[in-house]
């Protein structure tokens, strides 16, 4: 248990970062037309790992076209002292890539008829003074105007009851006391502006329409059916140096170790072939409806200046391209689908590597 709460508190140091849309994402890139040339794809296939490897890019990636592998680099270790060489089964933490599977529960409950994306949030939250101008719509588009409770500061994280000595379930009441208690920062709808509170509030209705844990829903809908045999979430991953990557560069100031701190936003636990089985799941609608898909991937900003556009849980650099980029302390990780030539890109590290920029420069040269 000490190592897994020295690991938690690094990780809590930089999650004011813990994002798949920071504050200035890089520029996305276009995906360019698919080749047909076996020798071509081979050649394609090498230059990535060169790139990669110049880029001195330490964790597990993997490529896939059509669900199959066309291109596997573990390198690194999972510890700075006696760690183990990363291989595609070393587990990471996953960070924003998270809110995919918050995302996809949520319209898993609008299909059976639980919930609709037009409910307003005040249906769950009945003490939210706005409530009745938000939407859970705003929430999985992030365009809520309800400001980011991970940009706050700690003291004011102590007076709402979020401490290090509190458990999981005193420290998300205190978070989302904060949450509800917040002006909003645009009239909802009308803009887009990246939160996690949008996401914490949504693993919060999950919980209260589905009748079980957040962390149970995904278990039992996402991971057992589909094999994710070693994804699993912060709070009670078993932490060992053989098959879990600790971080490498991680900061050691002094911050607090809050239990619930990522819940539904950015606290589960995956390895490159897991996330491959999601990935897979997600594009062929083995978990959801065409139309949820649809919904799912379709760009509700309408900014000209912006470069990317936001869906649910997912960055979209055109119509046929999604992914979602993740980062906490010395954890990156890049989950996309190309959906026009089948091609997925996974990149995990625990080294701080840019993985969003390489990600978007990799499907391209695969396309």
């Amino acid at each position: 248990m000490k190592k897994f709460a020295a690991v938690l508190l690094v990780l809590i140091i930089c999650a004011g970062v813990c994002s798949c849309g920071q504050k200035s994402d890089p520029q996305a890139q276009s995906t360019t037309q698919a080749t047909t040339s076996p020798a071509k794809k081979v050649a394609d296939v090498s230059e990535i790992k060169k790139r990669l490897k110049l880029e001195n890019f330490r964790g597990s990636a993997l490529v896939t076209k059509d669900s199959k592998p066309l291109m596997k680099l573990n390198s690194g270790k999972t510890a700075v002292k006696k760690g183990s060489p990363i291989t595609e089964n070393t587990a990471f933490c996953v960070a924003s890539v998270t809110k995919q599977f918050t995302a996809v529960a949520v319209l898993q409950l609008k299909e059976k008829g639980l919930l609709s994306l037009d409910d307003t949030i005040d249906l769950y939250f009945p003490d939210y003074k706005l409530g009745k101008k938000n939407t859970i719509h705003n929430l999985l588009s992030m365009r809520s105007g309800i400001p980011d409770y991970i940009y706050e500061d700690n003291k004011t994280k102590k007076k709402f009851g979020v401490r290090s000595k509190h458990d999981y379930k005193q420290n998300r009441k205190g978070i989302e006391k904060w949450i509800l208690s917040q002006k909003l920062v645009f009239e909802p709808g009308k803009d887009y502006q990246y939160s996690n509170s949008n996401y914490f509030l949504l693993a919060a209705i999950i919980e209260q329409v589905s009748g079980m844990g957040w962390g149970k829903y995904v278990r039992t809908h996402f991971f057992n059916p589909l094999g994710m045999t070693r994804s699993g979430f912060l709070e009670t991953y078993k932490i060992s140096k053989k098959t879990f990557a600790l971080p490498i560069k991680g900061k050691s100031a002094e911050f607090m170790n809050i239990k619930g701190a990522m819940f539904g936003t950015a606290n589960i636990v995956s390895t490159a072939s897991d996330l491959e089985k999601w990935l897979d799941a997600v594009e062929f609608g083995k978990l959801i409806s065409d139309e949820s898909v649809q919904q799912m991937t379709t760009s509700y900003t309408h900014d000209p200046d912006r470069s990317y556009g936001y869906g649910y849980g997912l960055m979209l650099s055109d119509n046929d391209v999604f992914y979602t980029t993740g980062a906490i302390t010395s954890y990156n990780a890049f989950a996309a689908i190309d959906r026009t030539t089948h091609h997925h890109v996974i990149l995990l590290t625990n080294y701080s590597s840019d993985v969003a920029f390489l990600g978007r420069d990799i499907l391209p040269k695969i396309g």
